[in-house]
């Protein structure tokens, strides 16, 4: 394919992607320049504006058309039937403080509004998220899988007016983790430390962050030849109305698992609280962690350091999710071209206190 010329980019009109392939750089970093947002450094922000001037970028018309009725906000909406709960969560949680963050230390406004996802709380006809319906924000990241379907049809019927980016679950644009990824790194990290007999416990749900996770666990056991005990030590629980019934069929599985004669060396706890019940459990039978039995989970670093041991885990990277969803729903808002429209996100190991080497 011929290079593009300077009389080629005349004839018509100058994208981010002309302006990227002239610099040199990502259709994600010519937008964080443009907008005033992300991680790049002043002087390669100049670059970028300077370049676009220079080749006479424009927004599309649309978007020129809309900033006298702009806010100038994003907003965050989060589906839950328990607010404090979903603050509180691992899921979520770095999420929101990322938000947060982002967005204040690019002058941005924002605008965070809870979601209900009780069908039989809803006032219809549904009119909409106040983040759109009251002109507080021009678009919106979502958090996580929208249950009520009414609200669910309204963003989709919606979208062209108000668009949205859906983290952690799939949509018309969408930024998630390779959950599947980050599980499979956890099992290759105990198969490099000389573990093959291990269990996985999680929970049984159309959720993403279960669904992919676990297609990593039963990825790596075939491709590391791991004991699952003929899949035995594979434990789901269902999706619990009540966080204490969650906690007790957790403690249930992990003593299953332990008071038994054949045992894993090691288990993959999916979530937090799940590894820090499964650390409980063992004590409450006489076995110490990692001495008995190799623990790591999926979360975030700061939950795993809370309490000893301090958990190995493979955390979600929360600010390239946020990051890479804002300039998303930027190059969106500005009329362009969303060459991406799907992002995957790798998750990173942190190595902790909770895992021993088999290997001598």
């Amino acid at each position: 394919m011929p290079a593009q010329t300077s009389t080629n980019l005349s004839r018509r009109r100058i994208t981010m992607s002309d302006i990227a392939n002239k610099a040199g750089v990502a259709v994600s970093t010519v937008s964080s320049a443009l907008h005033d947002t992300g991680r790049i450094g002043d002087e390669q922000r100049k670059r970028i504006k300077d370049l676009a001037r220079e080749l006479g970028y424009r927004p599309k018309l649309a978007a020129q058309l809309l900033p006298s009725s702009r806010s100038g906000r994003l907003a965050l909406l989060i589906p839950t039937s328990n607010p404090v709960f979903t603050l509180q969560s691992g899921f979520a949680g770095p999420i929101i403080a990322e938000f947060i963050y982002q967005c204040t230390n690019n002058g941005k406004g924002y605008h965070i509004e809870f979601i209900n996802q009780d069908k039989q709380n809803i006032e219809l006809p549904y009119t909409g998220p106040d983040a759109f319906t009251s002109g507080l924000s021009d678009g919106a990241l979502v958090i996580g899988y929208v249950e009520n379907d009414v609200v669910r049809k309204w963003l989709h019927d919606n979208q062209e007016q108000y668009p949205y980016v859906s983290l952690q679950e799939p949509g018309p644009m969408s930024v998630s983790t390779d959950y599947a990824g980050g599980i499979y790194q956890a099992a290759r990290h105990l198969y490099e430390m000389g573990h093959r007999k291990i269990a996985y416990m999680s929970t049984k749900s159309h959720y993403r962050v279960h669904v992919e996770s676990l297609k990593g666990f039963k990825r790596a056991v075939e491709d590391f030849s791991l004991d699952t005990h003929d899949g035995k030590w594979i434990k789901l629980i269902g999706v619990q109305p009540h966080y204490q019934d969650w906690v007790r069929d957790h403690s249930k599985n992990a003593k299953t698992l332990l008071k038994a004669s054949n045992r894993p060396t090691a288990i993959i706890s999916h979530d937090v609280i799940c590894a820090r019940t499964t650390i409980y459990a063992a004590m409450e039978l006489g076995l110490h962690v990692p001495e008995d039995v190799s623990v790591i989970t999926s979360g975030s670093v700061y939950g795993a350091e809370k309490a000893p041991p301090l958990l190995s885990t493979v955390e979600p990277d929360s600010s390239s999710i946020v990051r890479e969803a804002i300039n998303l729903l930027n190059t969106s808002l500005m009329g362009e071209p969303v060459t991406r429209t799907n992002i995957i996100v790798d998750e990173k190991l942190f190595q902790g206190e909770s895992v021993r080497s088999l290997t001598v």
